[in-house]
């Protein structure tokens, strides 16, 4: 890790030209990619589980009338819209970090080529 951190200060060592690569990285993971997973990871599987569980708490069963399918069919649509919603924060996120690391890397290699 040393190693590292001294191979990068020797290769850049303006701060300058280095802060934007820890910003923009930093900060799609903070913002787009990290509660998105975690979205997913804490409450998923209780959507699931609510969407999979029986109707009637005492083990009956209940007849099948319009008002439990239409939720069931409202849990299932919910469950839908949580994964394309945080898959497309994800996506907004790494699309966003790519696209500073080649204009970052690209202002790096530009500042030591003039």
């Amino acid at each position: 890790m040393i190693l590292l951190t001294m191979a990068v200060a020797i290769l850049i060592p303006n701060i300058d030209q280095i802060i934007p690569f820890v910003g923009f990285s930093a900060g799609m993971l903070l913002a787009f990619i990290f509660p998105a997973l975690i979205d997913v990871l804490v409450f998923l599987p209780h959507d699931i589980a609510e969407n999979t569980a029986a109707p009637n708490v005492l083990g009956g069963v209940e007849e099948l009338d319009e008002e439990p399918v239409a939720r069931a069919a409202w849990r299932s649509r919910k469950v839908c819209w949580r994964v394309a919603k945080n898959a497309g924060f994800v996506l907004i996120g790494m699309v966003s970090g790519i696209t500073g690391l080649v204009f970052t890397v690209r202002d790096i290699i530009l500042a030591h080529g003039a």
